[in-house]
């Protein structure tokens, strides 16, 4: 058997403990004195710092056979988390035990509280668990651990997608019919692709045959459509862009929304006041939504989350922006929004979510102008 473990993190929770070890393991209460916890603003994860007279409290958990504590240091491998040995006191009794230790980070942290935590994180560290634990003998943890951001941004888009939608239509067929005879993913990186195999329910209540495709597992992304109601003007951007490169396009540089992954913590509005400042130097405040949808729902699982913000936007066009360690060279056309109507005719613009974007401005300009000139729309 291998030393007892000292958990403070995500791995107190006992759903997370099952998807890591691969069974139910109890857990029994315990303190690390001369420590506190804290984690710093955008974390993911809690840190230990030292503080004289403090306990922080966690669990203690032993009897775990060496492929579990095997299993373990592939999770805290992912995460980044180191062993270290120290002392902890449980049951009234001092006693050594291992504990994964997150990096203390560089930036200002506030005090920890696992309730608060677990109870707004629980889902979503149960779905980073189960994505790094399916690689588990299949990659190493130090090729998990280089797109961990990934990882949880993936987990925080499954979260918005398991939220309830209104439906008006007759109710679709039974989702918990569907049956996958396979699921493994073909590609892992910063991106993946899997291929599954499974059979759904008809519409006239039979089960298809099963059928083998191939999926892109995305991001969710937020964009932004940035409109002066004033002047009637709207600011787009324009990049270089693979897809349309490898398609063989004579001009891959295409014109867009301001946006950007939404990354694990972040809600989509604040990802939009983000992008706006890194993309196209703009001070966002409040954004105003257009539509959430998918991308192209035959192959991906890629979900938009498009909004409005309605801003003063500069005189001249051309900036030159965007983030230099994404690779990114952005430059801003700021036109008036019949210019920019005029382009999805002459196909110009041919990025789909802008022209949505655009068409959807266009059916409430006049609305939207009478209520920032002070008036009440008719």
């Amino acid at each position: 058997m291998t030393s007892p473990l000292f958990l403070y993190g995500p791995l107190r929770l006992e759903e997370v403990r099952g998807i890591v070890i691969g069974r139910a393991v109890p857990g029994r209460a315990a303190v690390l004195p001369g420590s506190a916890l804290h984690c710093a603003q955008g974390a993911a994860l809690p840190h230990l710092q030292p503080q004289e007279g403090a306990e922080a409290p966690g669990v203690l958990c032993s009897g775990l056979s060496e492929d579990e504590q095997a299993r373990v240091d592939y999770y805290a491998t992912a995460l980044g988390l180191d062993v270290q040995e120290r002392r902890v006191n449980a049951d009234g009794t001092s006693q050594t035990a291992q504990l994964l230790a997150a990096r203390a980070p560089t930036s200002e942290a506030m005090a920890w509280d696992y309730e608060y935590w677990a109870r707004d994180h629980a889902d979503l560290e149960c779905i980073v668990a189960a994505e790094i634990m399916a690689e588990y003998g299949r990659r190493t943890a130090a090729d998990l651990a280089r797109v961990m951001m990934t990882i949880r941004a993936r987990a925080q888009a499954r979260l918005y997608a398991m939220q309830p939608k209104a439906l008006t239509r007759p109710a679709p067929p039974d989702l918990a019919r569907i049956e996958v005879a396979q699921s493994a993913p073909a590609h892992f990186g910063f991106f993946r692709f899997d291929t599954v195999t499974l059979s759904v329910p008809r519409f006239v209540g039979t089960m298809s045959d099963p059928m083998s495709r191939e999926i892109f597992v995305g991001h969710d992304a937020a964009l932004v459509l940035p409109y002066e109601p004033a002047t009637d003007r709207v600011l787009l951007i324009e990049q270089f862009r693979l897809g349309p490169w490898r398609r063989g396009d004579s001009r891959p540089w295409t014109l867009e929304p301001i946006a950007g992954l939404v990354e694990q913590g972040e809600s989509p509005e604040d990802c939009v006041r983000r992008e706006a400042t890194e993309e196209a130097g703009l001070s966002v405040g409040q954004v105003e939504r257009i539509a959430t949808v998918y991308a192209s729902p035959g192959y991906s699982t890629e979900y938009f989350h498009c909004f409005l913000a309605r801003c003063i936007l500069p005189e001249s066009d051309g900036r030159i922006g965007g983030a230099e360690d994404e690779h990114e060279d952005i430059r801003t056309h700021i036109l008036p929004l019949d210019a920019a109507l005029a382009m999805i005719d002459s196909g110009e613009i041919d990025v789909g979510p802008l022209a949505m974007m655009l068409l959807w401005l266009a059916r409430h300009r006049s609305c939207i102008r009478e209520e920032a000139a002070g008036r009440v729309p008719a």
